[in-house]
Parts: C-alpha cells; structure tokens; sequence
C-alpha cells in the first residue's frame, strides 16, 4: 500500500498527514496541488512486486495525478534516510563505483531483507 497525505476534514484547517492508501476512506480528504480533495469513490488495484519512484528529491515526496504522495509504501522516514544515503552517494562517487557488482549486490541484498519483513 502506498503512503498519502490525508485528512478527517477538508476545511481550511485541515491537517494532512501520511497515511497508507488502503486506511482512506470515503469522505476523508487528500492533499493536493489545488488543495483539499475530497474521496467520493475508492477502487483497489492488485499488482505484483515491489515499487519505489526515486528521485534526487531529498523529501522522498512525489506528485502523483496532482496529490502529494510518499515514494514509499512504508514508514517514510525510514525509508527516505535509506535513499537519501544513495542519493550523497550518486552526487560524490564516480559511476564507476556506483555501477560496480559489489554495490549491486548489497542493494540487492537490503532489497530483499526489506520485502521479507514487509511482505
């Protein structure tokens, strides 16, 4: 399940904070680019695997159809601090390093460490 920045309410009050996208509910409100979006209709769609959009965006936050959504399906901060060591990493080594078999292998690795915990 995806993490997404929801609401109880849609006023001007409303408090947005992340939530995993299987908890909404109709009535509650998402954050998005024009403001609060209220939930009229929820469908579910089943995939296999396992996604992340990463971006050189520190927040780890990315804009899907206009809300403002987390990159992961999981505790964010967590996750995002994970990235954000790769993200140094892609500005300071030579791609040769971040290319090489070793990296790949640890990346696998942790990836695999990480569905087994959450799947």
């Amino acid at each position: 399940s995806h993490l997404v920045f929801s609401s109880t309410t849609c006023d001007s009050n409303a408090s947005f904070r992340l939530v995993a996208a299987k908890d909404i509910k109709e009535g509650m409100c998402l954050q998005h680019v024009d403001g609060a979006d209220e939930v009229r209709k929820i469908s579910t769609v089943y995939s296999e695997g396992v996604y992340s959009v990463v971006t050189e965006e520190s927040s780890g936050y990315v804009l899907a159809n206009g809300f403002k959504v987390s990159s992961f399906g999981v505790n964010h901060n967590i996750v995002n601090t994970y990235y954000n060591i790769h993200r140094v990493l892609y500005h300071f080594l030579p791609t040769s390093v971040l290319s090489s078999s070793i990296l790949e292998k640890l990346n696998t690795i942790i990836g695999d460490i990480a569905a087994y915990f959450h799947g």
